[in-house]
Order: structure tokens, then sequence, then C-alpha cells
């Protein structure tokens, strides 16, 4: 009995160091959280809003990125703002210059405007005279615009645009020495009249 009771000890000892090791194995292995507390996963901008009203980057596009890609619907706004109507140059500043050389510059780009049109291109003037043209192109990332002029040097602006589409700020970059370079473009449906 003695012998019988010993062995019966032994194996409930084993047992119990069996079941210990198993706990602590589980306790290390990966758990899944219920369904409801597991995180999302990273949401693919092409599914957001109704299928037909998503948009793709057309080949002739302004947005930059691989042709047949698809368009945030914020991206898609700020094109759909951008080529409404003329965009007529409000204020222009740049920061580092003296004061009298800040109001000349000013001066000197009241009047200005643009005209960006869906596949790419813009026309641009002063008051009622049409002046240059070019390409113009928008990278969401950026937010970048850059703005390829037949006639003169390129430029690349940071841009921000109000929600309702009817100002954006132009914030001049490193890449063509614009910085410290700051333009509020207002949304007109007439061009610029010269105000003597």
């Amino acid at each position: 009995m003695k012998n019988v009771l010993f062995f019966s000890l032994i194996l409930l000892l084993f047992s119990a160091c069996q079941n210990e090791e198993a706990d602590v194995a589980a306790e290390d292995a990966p758990v899944a959280a219920p369904a409801e507390q597991q995180q999302p996963k990273a949401a693919d901008p092409a599914e957001f809003g109704p299928k037909d009203q998503r948009q793709t980057i057309a080949k002739n596009s302004p947005v930059v990125g691989q042709p047949g890609a698809r368009v945030s619907p914020q991206t898609q706004t700020f094109i759909d703002f951008a080529t409404t109507d003329y965009w007529e140059m409000y204020a222009y500043l740049r920061m580092a210059a003296e004061p009298d050389v800040r109001r000349q510059l000013n001066a000197d780009n009241r009047g200005r405007w643009f005209k960006f049109a869906k596949d790419g291109s813009y026309i641009s003037g002063r008051w009622q005279e049409e002046t240059g043209k070019g390409r113009w192109f928008y990278d969401p990332m950026g937010p970048l615009m850059y703005l390829k002029h037949d006639d003169r040097r390129d430029e690349e602006w940071t841009v921000k645009m109000n929600s309702d589409g009817t100002v954006m700020i132009w914030i001049g970059t490193k890449t063509f020495d614009e910085t410290g370079v700051q333009v509020k473009m207002e949304n007109t449906t007439d061009l610029p009249q010269e105000i003597f």
C-alpha cells in the first residue's frame, strides 16, 4: 500500500509539472485577440467613397502617380476646385525682403492669374492679358504643385486650400530657391480688372 501511495504521489507531482510547463508555453505563444479587439488593417485609399465616384489617374492627368492608380476623394476635390474658373494672385509676400521691396513685389504681382485645366495644362496672365502657358502637376503626398512654364523658370509650391475651394496658399520650396515666399490665390469667375 505504501508503494501504491508513493507511486501515486510521484505521478501526481509529475503531471503537475507537465501542466505547469504547458501553461508557461501557452503564455509565451501568440494569442489572437478577440475579433472586436483586433486592429483593423490599413485602409486602402481606393476603398473610400462610393465605387461609382472613385477616380483613377488618367494618362494626361495633373495628378502625380501611376496612370490607373486610384485617386483619393481629397485629391479629386482639390483637382475639381483647382480647375474651377480663374485663380487670381491676391497677395505676394517675400519674408526676408525689406518692407519697400515687399510692397513692390506685391504690387508687381497684383493682377496675375492662372487658369488650370484637368488635362494638366494651364494658361496664365496679368490683368486682362494672357502672358503664358504650360503644364501643371499636383503631388498629393506633399501636397505640392509644380508649374512647368513654357517661357520661364519652373516653380514648385507647397499648397493649402480652404474647405470650400475659394482660397489657395502657395508656399515656396527649396527646389527653385523660393523659400520665404508665400502667395495667396483667390478663386474668381472673371479676369481681374486693373484699378488705377
